[in-house]
């Protein structure tokens, strides 16, 4: 099959468990000239469409809801089709946000947030990098997201105290959680604020201030950011 271009068009399959995004994402892909083979929001299903139809580049979302995540299915699709070319396609600006048990994304992933995608280019030429895997396996891939998150500095511990303070949790809570004193807590909040750039300011709450960065990194917006009704 060929593209609008007259150039063989890419093969790619979607894995999207959001209706409106898969439906939204394969209309544009074909109108942009790629062959998309199926789409499905099932990442069990996804092993044996992938396995039938043989795409030359995966998109897929990494929350799935219930069930494998898109990074699981991802590293199972790898093994068994070594030059599948992969695209990420989510929400998340940092992986680690779902969990610290996820693998780490196969090489040659390329790892874009939505809210990145200002038009179809952006996922187009997404696409045509990943293809590329299957020309140079061994070439290395970014598997960094789209976007400078401000989380991506963070260690895995600070994460996770970055997440429980977006929670709501207090002081001795996250200690208690974490195993640790909480003095210890205290100083990870610190230096996590000082590594998102966060001065300290008398008229802004820090914890507040740390969950609003939390929240932003998952697409949410500051109530102070929506739009007046």
């Amino acid at each position: 099959m060929t593209g609008q271009t007259g150039q063989v068009a890419i093969s790619v399959g979607i894995v999207e468990d959001e209706a409106f995004s898969r439906v939204a994402l394969t209309t544009s892909l074909r109108a942009h000239g790629f062959h998309v083979l199926f789409d499905t929001d099932s990442a069990s299903q996804a092993m044996d469409l992938f396995t039938v139809r043989r795409p030359e580049v995966g998109i897929i979302d990494i929350h799935l809801g219930g069930g494998p995540s898109g990074v699981d299915l991802a590293v199972r699709l790898r093994a068994e089709m070594p030059t599948l070319g992969l695209v990420f396609l989510t929400s998340f600006d940092e992986p680690r946000l779902l969990g610290r048990t996820l693998p780490p994304l196969p090489p040659g992933s390329v790892y874009l947030t939505k809210a990145s995608v200002a038009s179809m280019r952006t996922v187009s030429d997404a696409i045509k990098e990943a293809a590329t895997w299957r020309n140079d396996p061994r070439r290395r891939s970014s598997t960094t997201p789209s976007g400078a998150s401000p989380l991506h500095a963070l260690t895995d511990s600070q994460v996770d105290t970055l997440q429980l303070v977006a929670a709501g949790l207090s002081n001795a809570e996250i200690a208690r959680r974490r195993g640790v004193r909480e003095k210890a807590v205290e100083s990870t909040i610190s230096r996590i604020a000082k590594k998102l750039g966060l001065e300290p300011d008398a008229a802004r709450n820090q914890r507040v201030h740390l969950a609003r960065v939390y929240l932003r990194t998952l697409g949410a917006k500051d109530a102070d950011e929506s739009p007046s009704a």
